[in-house]
């Protein structure tokens, strides 16, 4: 009985000491100074963003609705996507109380991104205002959904609204990025990229053949990485560039679809959560700090990281990313998609 104790005992102090290293690790700021650590607040201290536009998916909740709020306070015009008008009084309300801004600084979108169809109604109706876009934040998602779901457009739906919907979007505000150079577009992607089955490629529908909730996920966000590189090669000397972004573990409504197993999962990362604040502030470090020569590249805890090296391989390969452009072309049976 006491040999048992004592290795109960030994295995606690382990599991502590372990997680107290793994805080330790995650606490040392990067090259640039800032870390995992990092907020929101010091990305954008001293910072004036009036005259600023810039549109942040997913804005109702998490670090959607953080990062929309203090782009807000810090003196920018915030357009605020909202899936459903329902979204929008309450959604205006919690930000304008919470952030203690006036009201004419945030503008409603409101389109279900996985609706191509709704995404194209709300872009047309937007840029009937006329305004100019600086900067793009790519932040809604949905996240390791136990079933297969499709959109609208009969798409897996993580695929679906994590890639596609955000790649049409951005597509159809690519004149308007252009007419504001020099602007940004953000991806929020995820280190769950690492997680991704990469025959869906070589699938027309961009997914994996057997669907995995967790693969489906990791899918998604490898796209959401390549789509940055691509576009900020194609449009970076037209004054556009791009990054993608993992925030960090962050406790948000994303993980309303978590089964027992990915709850245990992600007790493991406890000591790396992040708070909405430090969970935005890689987002915010992207779109208004990092510097041109790091444009198209992952970024991590404020800082450039450096993908595995067989995703790093496939990210930069060329004819792969046309390959994946050519299936969104051949998605949309309406060609929306061109």
């Amino acid at each position: 009985m006491k040999a048992f104790t004592v290795l109960i005992v030994s295995i606690i102090i382990y599991v502590l000491g372990g997680i107290f290293l793994l805080y330790l690790e995650n606490s040392y700021p990067g090259p640039n100074g800032y870390g995992s650590r990092t907020t929101s607040e010091e990305i954008l201290e001293k910072m004036d963003l009036h005259g600023k536009v810039i549109l942040v998916t997913g804005s109702t909740s998490g670090i959607g609705k953080t990062t929309a709020g203090l782009l807000a306070q810090y003196g920018a015009e915030v357009i605020v996507h909202c899936r459903s008008e329902d979204q929008v009084k309450e959604t205006f309300q919690s930000i304008l109380e919470e952030y203690k801004i006036p009201a004419d600084r945030l503008t409603p979108f409101i389109c279900d991104l996985g609706s191509l169809k709704s995404i194209k109604s709300a872009v047309m109706k937007w840029l009937s205002l006329n305004q100019r876009l600086d900067i793009l934040i790519n932040n809604a998602g949905v996240m390791a959904i136990p079933k297969r779901t499709e959109t609208d457009d009969g798409l897996e739906m993580q695929m679906g609204v994590n890639h596609i919907g955000h790649f049409y979007l951005t597509k159809l505000l690519l004149p308007k990025l252009l007419e504001s150079k020099p602007s940004r577009i953000i991806n929020v992607s995820s280190r769950a990229h690492q997680m991704a089955n990469i025959s869906f490629i070589t699938n027309k529908s961009l997914e994996s053949y057997d669907y995995d909730s967790w693969r489906a996920y990791g899918n998604s966000k490898l796209a959401n990485i390549i789509h940055a590189l691509e576009l900020n090669e194609r449009y970076q000397s037209e004054g556009v560039t791009a990054y993608s972004v993992h925030p960090g573990v962050i406790w948000t409504n994303l993980a309303k679809h978590f089964d027992l197993k990915s709850l245990i999962y992600s007790i493991s990362y406890l000591p790396v959560f992040k708070s909405h604040s430090q969970g935005s502030a890689t987002t915010l470090y992207a779109a208004l700090r990092a510097p041109l020569n790091e444009s198209g590249l992952y970024f991590e805890d404020c800082n450039v990281r450096t993908l595995v090296q067989n995703l790093s391989s496939i990210v930069q390969d060329s004819e792969i990313r046309k390959k994946i452009l050519g299936h969104l072309r051949n998605l949309d049976h309406r060609n929306q998609i061109k």
